[in-house]
């Protein structure tokens, strides 16, 4: 790295031009660097597209257009409309104390670049800049603490065709309070003198910089020469490029389809997921495909849950009696066999696990009696690439995903060994202490957010985990970072052997999501078909195959699960004075 000295001054030229790097890039100057009393930015990027700090991007851009041809959308800091960028624009930003920001005084200086090509620019009190009455400059203001940052961008050659090929002005189907850019006829400034390059103009904006702040000589500086902390850097390019900053931030809208439908799109999602018009087009088709019942399918029943009364939401009753065959899942008779020989194993293994620890030839054991339904249902209806954060008792789960059985057996044999599982197979590790493996849970989803994958975590806890600490802290920072978590709540009425009653005063464990703004579901956990169609309706919505991931926690209280060991006695072990041990079973139905 070149040593610089740290003057008052800063010129900065950009050698790549990956446009998330320039954003970061631009962000960083401006919020690290504070020592310079003045920093001019200069940077051309790969074609893009930016969005305003508060617009839609669904509304200004032609996404589908821009997807087919690898245009990246980004969205800035700043306010303003939409622009296309390409090699052919060179981007300035202005970066100095607010209280010594004067807008008119920087567009002088491209005014000035622009004249040595004989161009006389024209400014209007919206700081663009035009010559002969179309638009070549744009501007947009951003303050971050006391300092305040003008960028614009200057239309040297930009490819006019790709321009309005991308940008959207078919605004009827929206309708919502986020800025709306303003049309405007643009001009390239080669077609004023066609011996105008890039290089040329920059050279220019450089003189012109110099003259108007009388800077004198000056140096023109690289990334590498300036910036000392890259990691962070590199953060701020994973926010730029993070879904929840590119869509997520999109002021709440209104959407009409072809059908005539209204759809409410708040924080840019729509049951769970990011907008999108062929979502909308998969939705309705699902819908007429599925014979258009809205009085009676899972989108409805969802809308209008309320987790504070004592609702469960249950398809099969527990005498095999399909009860809403409206709600029933469709799932294949491959799958659905899968899923019975899953838990027929999951009970086989249980049992015999179980009779081991009672014979002294294993260390200690966490029965699973019961949950098999709550277990194999939620996993069934995910995805292979989806984490599992279990806590002990999700045999059922863990053999579903294809974990090595003897790799179960050797962990409860004692060996940590048993919890190394192979790489394609996503379980975390067994967390002893009760409800700790949420926080890895709800860390998983901020990861998969922060990273901009498709990929959903399942939390599993016991009702008596919802009881402790890091059931709330895990829920709280889901619920404020909107993460895609979903929390399974195996309740079995007992936490040990701690009867709910005592342990919490909340009617259902559902309606502990009302405290962390997050949905909450009481759901049967002894339906198979309940468990899988809830879990996937979360995951994918009306049992779509997943194209975009859930992007907000919920939490499901699996219960009452019928666990009839834990319900009917527990084997309790007493050290009697005599220094002789004696095996007492104790009947819990009336303690």
């Amino acid at each position: 790295m070149e040593t610089i000295n740290k003057s008052e001054t800063l010129i900065l030229y950009s050698d790549q031009n990956d446009p998330y790097f320039n954003q970061a890039l631009e962000y960083y100057l401006l919020t690290e660097l504070e020592q310079y009393h003045q920093i001019f930015f200069l940077w051309i990027n790969a074609p893009c597209a930016f969005i305003g700090r508060n617009q839609n991007p669904w509304k200004e851009l032609k996404l589908d257009k821009m997807e087919a041809n690898e245009i990246p959308l980004l969205r800035r800091k700043s306010g303003g409309g939409t622009v296309y960028h390409d090699e052919g624009n060179l981007n300035v930003s202005f970066i100095s104390p607010h209280r010594k920001s004067d807008g008119y005084k920087n567009l002088r200086v491209i005014q000035a670049a622009a004249s040595k090509f004989g161009l006389q620019l024209q400014a209007t009190d919206r700081y663009d800049l035009r010559w002969q009455g179309h638009k070549v400059t744009g501007s947009a203001f951003y303050m971050y603490k006391k300092r305040k940052m003008h960028h614009c961008t200057l239309l040297v050659d930009v490819d006019e065709s790709a321009l309005w090929e991308v940008l959207n002005f078919e605004h009827e189907a929206y309708q919502s309070k986020s800025v709306q850019s303003i049309k405007s006829p643009v001009v390239n400034l080669k077609k004023g003198n066609d011996i105008m390059s890039m290089d040329r103009i920059k050279a220019s904006v450089i003189e012109a910089i110099a003259t108007e702040f009388n800077l004198g000589h000056v140096s023109v500086h690289k990334p590498q020469d300036i910036v000392e902390d890259w990691d962070l850097l590199r953060h701020y390019v994973d926010g730029f490029k993070s879904l929840t900053w590119l869509y997520g931030e999109t002021p709440d809208f209104k959407y009409t389809s072809e059908t005539g439908r209204e759809y409410q799109v708040k924080k840019g999602q729509y049951q769970g997921h990011f907008f999108s018009e062929s979502l909308i087009t998969n939705f309705e088709s699902k819908s007429k495909k599925d014979g258009d019942k809205p009085e009676g399918g899972m989108n409805v029943l969802f809308e209008n849950y309320n987790p504070l009364t004592d609702e469960m939401i249950q398809i099969m009753d527990k005498d095999g009696h399909i009860v809403h065959p409206e709600l029933k899942p469709d799932i294949p008779d491959e799958k659905l066999l899968s899923m019975y020989k899953t838990m027929v194993k999951s009970r086989v293994t249980d049992t015999k696990t179980l009779q081991f620890q009672r014979q002294g030839r294993i260390l200690t054991y966490a029965p699973n009696l019961g949950q098999e339904a709550a277990q194999v249902g939620t996993i069934a209806a995910s995805e292979k690439t989806d984490w599992v954060a279990s806590a002990f008792r999700e045999l059922g789960a863990w053999l579903y995903r294809e974990a090595p059985l003897y790799k179960i057996l050797l962990y409860w044999y004692g060996n940590e060994e048993g919890m190394k599982m192979p790489e394609d197979v996503r379980i975390l590790p067994v967390s002893i202490p009760i409800a700790s493996q949420l926080q890895h849970a709800t860390g998983l989803a901020y990861a998969s957010v922060y990273k901009g994958e498709n990929d959903v975590v399942l939390g599993y806890v016991g009702d008596g985990g919802t009881s402790q600490g890091d059931f709330h802290e895990a829920l709280n920072f889901a619920g404020v970072m909107n993460v895609p978590c979903v929390f399974i709540v195996q309740n079995n009425q007992f936490a040990i052997s701690t009867r709910r009653a005592i342990q919490t005063r909340a009617k259902t464990i559902a309606q502990k999501s009302l405290a962390y703004g997050i949905p909450g579901y009481q759901v049967d956990g002894n339906d198979i078909f309940a468990v899988y169609a809830v879990t996937k309706w979360l995951l994918t919505g009306r049992e779509m195959e997943r194209v975009q991931p859930l992007l907000k926690p919920t939490l499901i209280d699996w219960g009452p699960i019928q666990l009839q060991m834990i319900q009917q006695s527990i084997v309790i072990i007493l050290k009697l004075k005599s220094g002789k041990r004696k095996t007492r079973l104790i009947d819990l139905k009336n303690t």
